[in-house]
Parts: C-alpha cells; sequence; structure tokens
C-alpha cells in the first residue's frame, strides 16, 4: 500500500554531446623552415620535419601513407571532398579501429608530406602521414632509432 505520494521533478539534458571522436587541434609552434605550409597538428608537424630532413630517402619495405580518418565503424566517414586525390584505402588493425589512407603508397615521406598538404587542402585538416615497414604501422620517430632515417 502507498502510504506517501512524493511528486519529482527531474531536469534531464536530452540535448546531443558535441562529437567528442574528433579531437579538437594542438596548436603547435611551427619551428620547420617555411614552405608555406602552416602545421596545426603534431604529427603534421613530425611529417613537416621529417620530409625536410629526410624527405628523398627511400627503404626496402618502407611506404608512407597519408591517414585521413580512423573510426571503429567506418562506414560512417564521408570523403566526396577529396575526389580527385586518388583512391581510398581501409586498414583494420589489432585494435578494432579501421584507418582510411588515400592516395596509395608513397616511396618517400616527402612525396607522402606533399599529398598530405593537398588533402589538408581539401578540407581534411586532421590528415597526417602514417609509415609502414615491412607490413607493419610505425611511428616516424621509431624510423630514426631503426636508422632507416639518417643524413
Amino acid at each position: 500500500a502507498i502510504t506517501e505520494y512524493t511528486e519529482k521533478i527531474f531536469d534531464i539534458d536530452f540535448s546531443i554531446p558535441p562529437d567528442t571522436a574528433k579531437p579538437k587541434p594542438v596548436v603547435v609552434k611551427d619551428t620547420t623552415p617555411d614552405d608555406g605550409f602552416k602545421t596545426i597538428w603534431k604529427l603534421q608537424e613530425k611529417a613537416k620535419k621529417y620530409a625536410r630532413l629526410y624527405g628523398n630517402i627511400s627503404a626496402e619495405g618502407l611506404n608512407f601513407r597519408v591517414q585521413i580518418a580512423a573510426y571503429k565503424k567506418p562506414k560512417n566517414y564521408k570523403y566526396t571532398h577529396l575526389k580527385g586525390l586518388g583512391k581510398v584505402e581501409r586498414m583494420k588493425l589489432a585494435d578494432g579501429i579501421t584507418r582510411m589512407t588515400i592516395g596509395g603508397d608513397f616511396k618517400t615521406i616527402g612525396k607522402a608530406y606533399e599529398h598530405m598538404k593537398k588533402v589538408i587542402a581539401a578540407g581534411q585538416t586532421d590528415a597526417f602521414v602514417t609509415a609502414i615497414y615491412k607490413g607493419k604501422r610505425v611511428y616516424l620517430d621509431e624510423l630514426v632509432k631503426m636508422g632507416i632515417f639518417k643524413k
């Protein structure tokens, strides 16, 4: 039996939160000599730096790609604004996240960096260069530690 009735008012916010999947840019001080391209992401700054230092170095089994997106559900990503910049390829890694790259493989970081600038100019402002060495994704810093990037 109900002996007491108490009315409660709840203030529930049903608004849709902003998309948290896409991080806000981390503005970095551009320390690489000016080539007319201003970086806004740390990964873009690294690509610029390594392209300047090691732009024409190539190695057996080493390819560079321009990454444009990373999603658990890649079918949600639309890339019509990148039409004409090359084929979009998907690569699902062990973490379950599918990375999307555009333009295929580049033998040098210099060529990949130049393509990255075109992709960014087309509106994909968070694009960056990634490296694949002997089938494994590696950080650009690792290429220096491994002795592949050397002067």
